[in-house]
């Protein structure tokens, strides 16, 4: 070949390279080379469906595959040049999917979905059957436990108790009758004979034998009256001076057993609790019965001082020139408020 000028040849583009195209390369001065100019050109081949580039067009350009999703459930993006797949899972039907080697169940059939009873940690029962008309509750001790109760009896309750929710009936109590029929329980109440009743000033109108009259206690039957079935009790001791405490209504008081002498008064403190400076305070003196002088034939007592929680007690011997000797004595009192 001739000395040509390179500006002299004419222009050949890659995309028309053939085989008989060569580019020549010599190797410093020990020899020269020919290369193949098409081989110097590389070639990217369509892998097919999901391969992202396509081969080169006319060997000088090629052609870039997009990716797309093709419904809601993955998303693509280009996160700092990397393409990230994302599942989203909330939109994902489980219905819609192939059920053939999962397993999952879209629903469920007790029948046949499960094995035995149903426990209540599986928000079951744990009862293989109960009887109609019964109430479900825990076991008494049993944690994770149901228990079914029959209320099929008239009158029956669901009770609660230490011992756990029970079903029972009411029981009544004196003067009160129950009756149970079939969704309902009747209660009523008897008036006896001698319950008290009033009237709207607060009056007793009726009690048995008592009744009240312009506001008087009237007994109607001369064998009943003012009863205690107890009083209490109290002994004086060191002196017949000495105070004692007696905290009720009624009571006896045994004195102290000393002489009194002629014209001789001793007196002593009652503390009483139920007594206040307007009770009406009645006494009587008990002795050992009809004797001599020197008994208790010349003795009296009576009231001194009515105080709140007090009253004085005065015993009296009036003769002049006789001694009462010591004998078994007692006082015994009442007091109304």
């Amino acid at each position: 070949m001739a000395n040509t000028k390179i500006s002299a040849l004419s222009v050949l583009g890659k995309s028309t390279f053939t085989g008989d195209d060569y580019i020549l390369v010599a190797r410093g001065t020990s020899a020269n080379f020919k290369v193949s100019a098409s081989s110097l050109l590389p070639t990217l081949a369509d892998a097919g469906s999901g391969s992202y580039l396509l081969s080169i067009a006319s060997q000088n350009a090629f052609t870039q595959k997009a990716l797309a999703s093709g419904n809601s459930l993955l998303t693509i993006a280009n996160i700092s040049n990397t393409l990230t797949f994302t599942v989203n899972a909330a939109s994902i039907n489980l219905n819609s999917c192939d059920n053939g080697t999962a397993g999952f169940l879209k629903t469920v059939d007790l029948s046949s979905n499960t094995t035995g009873t149903l426990p209540t940690t599986k928000g079951g029962t744990g009862l293989a059957s109960f009887a109609v008309k019964s109430v479900f509750t825990s076991h008494a001790s049993t944690a994770n436990t149901i228990e079914a109760k029959s209320m099929a009896t008239n009158g029956t309750l669901l009770i609660g108790g230490t011992s756990g929710p029970n079903v029972a009936t009411l029981t009544a109590g004196s003067n009160i009758s129950i009756t149970n029929a079939d969704g309902g329980i009747t209660i009523a109440g008897t008036i006896p004979s001698t319950v008290v009743t009033k009237d709207g000033s607060g009056n007793i109108t009726t009690a048995g034998n008592i009744t009240t009259t312009g506001g008087d206690i009237v007994f109607s039957n001369s064998l009943k009256g003012i009863r205690y079935s107890n009083r209490n009790l109290v002994t004086q001791n060191t002196s017949l001076s000495t105070g004692v405490t007696i905290n009720a209504t009624a009571g006896l008081i045994t004195l102290f057993s000393g002489t009194v002498g002629p014209n001789t008064q001793f007196e002593f403190t009652v503390t009483n609790s139920t007594v206040t400076s307007d009770s009406l305070i009645f006494l009587t003196l008990i002795g050992p019965g009809i004797g001599t002088e020197t008994n208790d034939t010349y003795l009296n007592t009576h009231v001194s001082t009515i105080n709140t929680g007090s009253f004085k007690i005065v015993l009296t011997n009036s003769q002049a020139t006789h001694t009462v000797d010591i004998g078994p004595r007692s006082v015994q009192f009442l007091v109304i408020n």
